[in-house]
């Protein structure tokens, strides 16, 4: 009952949250990357999370280029490589979890 309560609690947290970023999320640094994340998956990346890898997009990622990120998850390397290929280019991300895709989407 307890962990019922609370699991409501967290979910009413983030949902107001959500609300009140206007659903755009909450912005964090990561690897040198602003980037917006759902308030519920907000905490979970460390500053410099993946570095290694954000190297490697970083090498391999440029203007006008299109890229893949297969399993997106949040789409932590999707916006990086966005941010990186810019308008004219193009990410396609594919996320096969349908919780983590709905948020992938957001």
């Amino acid at each position: 009952m307890r962990d019922q309560m609370m699991r409501s609690i967290k979910n009413a947290t983030y949902f107001i949250w959500d609300l009140i970023t206007l659903r755009r999320g909450v912005e964090r640094e990561i690897s040198g990357f602003r980037v917006r994340f759902p308030p519920k998956w907000s905490k979970y990346h460390e500053p410099d999370y993946e570095i290694e890898n954000v190297k490697f997009i970083r090498a391999h990622c440029g203007k006008n280029m299109k890229c893949v990120d297969i399993g997106a998850h949040l789409g932590l390397f999707s916006v990086i490589a966005g941010k990186l290929v810019g308008a004219e280019g193009r990410v396609y991300s594919f996320e096969p979890t349908p919780v983590t895709f709905q948020a992938l989407c957001r």
